[in-house]
């Protein structure tokens, strides 16, 4: 079992609070894989979720009788869905990564990065908001992974991607913003002279 409520804070966190990022309390949940760094920037709201696929019932048997994963059950006390009969498991081998603003919300993909219709037109857009998968098949949307030191290793890809890609993504969000502050500070510094 991979103890994620340990790694992926420590991990991620510190690479990236360089960039503004806290990790968020109020928003994650790491009894369910549920990780959330955010920012205030220019006014604006920035996240990035990053956790463990999960999977009900049906998939993890499906994931476990295909030896696809190995994932291990939430405890019924610590879900936040208290309904009779609802389980959950986390999986041991596959991540996902998202980023959200206020426009919206875009998933990194292994090997690709940010896939916006900017980015790579042409391409099937569908692919970048697919979550469970058919599970005959692993999702381009999943980074996979094989114990602690490859999990270290994939979470380190994952933020590179958000400082190479994610970063300019999210300036897009707060151009705007940007510009009109900029325009009030020109002015308010040619009414001094």
């Amino acid at each position: 079992m991979i103890n994620y409520e340990h790694i992926v804070p420590a991990f991620v966190g510190p690479k990236l609070a360089y960039h503004g990022f806290k990790y968020d309390e109020k928003d994650s949940y790491p009894p369910q894989g549920d990780f959330v760094f955010s920012r205030s920037y220019w006014c604006k709201t920035q996240k990035v979720s990053i956790g463990p696929i999960d999977y009900d019932l049906e998939d993890a048997k499906d994931v476990i009788s295909r030896g696809e994963d190995f994932p291990t059950e939430i405890p019924r006390e610590l879900l936040l869905i208290r309904e009779p009969g609802f389980r959950r498991w986390l999986s041991n081998r596959y991540l996902a990564a998202v980023l959200h603003c206020e426009r919206g919300s875009v998933t990194l993909i292994p090997n690709l990065g940010i896939i916006t219709p900017d980015t790579r037109p042409g391409l099937d857009q569908s692919i970048g908001i697919l979550r469970m998968p058919e599970l005959n098949r692993r999702l381009p949307t999943w980074w996979e992974f094989h114990g602690e030191d490859d999990l270290r290793r994939t979470l380190n890809s994952i933020v590179s991607i958000i400082v190479s890609q994610g970063l300019d993504w999210f300036e897009e969000d707060v151009v705007d913003i940007k510009r009109y502050h900029q325009k009030l500070e020109r002015r308010r510094l040619k009414t001094r002279k």
